[in-house]
């Protein structure tokens, strides 16, 4: 199969290699902060004492938390990026937040549970906001024929970037002594400060190198904010009329729900089942090496197959995963295996969903469009980590044991996949027919 796809070799593909260098850098974020730091230290340190399940139900709810503040901002951003030309100045503004935010962190203390999960909120809304405009600028730097690629490409970046973080953090964590740390937890709570300086440092090509296509609006800032408002009503009713964007929009709200979830959820759910902290810490650095050439693996298979089928594919992996991988779960070795072939899928999933949904809205709004996307992702992961808190908590209220509760607790975001899938096949035929009809 011949790649289009060739490094350096004109300024649009050198825009495009600095594209996928933010995915390097603000992966760092999703590996070390959101999979392995934070939840291991929110439970051992922060908020050590607590019952399992009101510590995952908290959890989750600094998760939900951010989710909605994300999710209220995310289509006034994109409306408002679209109608200044701003994409890059906001993604400055919003990357700027999360690497302080993020390096803040190191310095709560012991048992500083609430301030631990503000300045985590806080990251979290400049690492998604941040990743709206990102996503947004793919159409800045890949034709259409390329976008499932370059997309992918820069999740398979991200998570060599991410992974070679975690790895030097895993080092200082587990040879504290040799590095001059005072204790495990301390040389932990320095990689925050390390993964900020890494976003931060990493996003510089994105900043300096690409362009955005159009130029910037002569418009002052509050004719921008108008403007932004009536674009975002009328993108809005443009969704709405639309059955193809509708049923892609609610698939991806309830199929990433689960994504977000595993994600978020597995560190904690992994302590609460016994799994030592060293076991899931090489899990973690395993699963970002796997996922690496499974995510440009993604985007062959999409080529060859469209990105939807090969979306599905990743979605049914998934729901094996939570329907029987998590019941049957035991030992550790079961574990890194679960872990692995979630690996091998979580990229390719979230790469060609960017890039499917890129194809299909106009080019000149797409920070709009994504705007309304990063709105539904948002919304999902609010109710993802409520829905697995919540069905925790209940089952423990109802007398389950701590393992049964927790299984159970993760296992309930199956019917999100499910459902998920079977809209995005719906999707898949109405896209069909509709370029069957042009």
């Amino acid at each position: 199969m011949t790649v289009r796809f060739k490094w350096l070799t004109d300024a649009k593909r050198r825009a495009a290699a600095c594209w996928c260098m933010y995915d390097w850098a603000n992966s760092a974020f999703a590996v070390v902060v959101l999979t392995a730091f934070f939840p291991f230290l929110f439970k051992s340190y922060w908020d050590t004492g607590a019952d399992a399940a009101l510590n995952t139900a908290r959890l989750g709810m600094g998760d939900s938390v951010s989710g909605l503040i994300v999710a209220f901002l995310s289509p006034f951003l994109g409306a408002l990026a679209d109608a200044g030309k701003a994409k890059k100045k906001l993604l400055l503004f919003f990357l700027t937040l999360g690497t302080l935010m993020t390096g803040a962190i190191s310095f709560v203390g012991p048992g500083g549970w609430e301030t631990a999960i503000i300045l985590f909120i806080l990251a979290n809304i400049g690492f998604a906001c941040g990743n709206l405009f990102y996503d947004s600028l793919l159409v800045d730097v890949a034709s259409e024929n390329d976008m499932d690629y370059v997309s992918s490409l820069g999740y398979a970046t991200g998570y060599v970037g991410g992974g070679l973080l975690f790895l030097v953090d895993v080092l200082l964590v587990t040879f504290w002594r040799q590095a001059g740390f005072q204790s495990q937890a301390d040389a932990a709570r320095a990689g925050f400060v390390l993964v900020a300086a890494w976003w931060f440092a990493f996003s510089i090509p994105l900043l300096v190198f690409v362009k955005e296509q159009r130029p910037s609006s002569d418009h002052g800032p509050l004719s921008v904010i108008v403007n932004g408002l009536r674009r975002l009503r009328s993108t809005g009713l443009k969704i709405l009329h639309n059955r193809l964007l509708v049923l892609f929009i609610v698939a991806f709200w309830l199929y990433m729900d689960g994504v977000y979830t595993v994600i978020t959820m597995s560190v904690n759910f992994g302590l609460s089942l016994g799994i030592t902290s060293q076991t899931l810490m090489l899990t973690i650095l395993l699963v970002q090496f796997v996922a690496f050439p499974a995510s440009i693996g993604f985007g062959y298979l999409a080529r060859a197959t469209g990105g939807g089928r090969a979306i599905l594919v990743g979605i049914a992996v998934y729901i094996v995963v939570c329907a029987v991988g998590f019941f049957v779960l035991r030992t550790s070795a079961q574990f890194i295996v679960l872990a692995c072939l979630v690996g091998m899928v979580q990229g390719g999933v979230q790469a060609l969903s960017r890039s499917y949904f890129a194809k299909i809205v106009p080019a000149e709004d797409a920070a709009e469009y994504f705007g309304f996307l990063n709105l539904i992702s948002r919304f999902s992961i609010v109710l993802g980590p409520v829905l697995v808190g919540g069905t925790t908590l209940l089952c423990r209220t109802l007398g389950a044991g701590n393992a049964f509760s927790q299984r159970m607790g993760m296992s309930s975001i199956t019917i999100m996949f499910v459902a998920g899938g079977t809209l995005l096949f719906l999707a898949e035929q109405e896209r069909k027919r509709v370029r069957a009809a042009a």
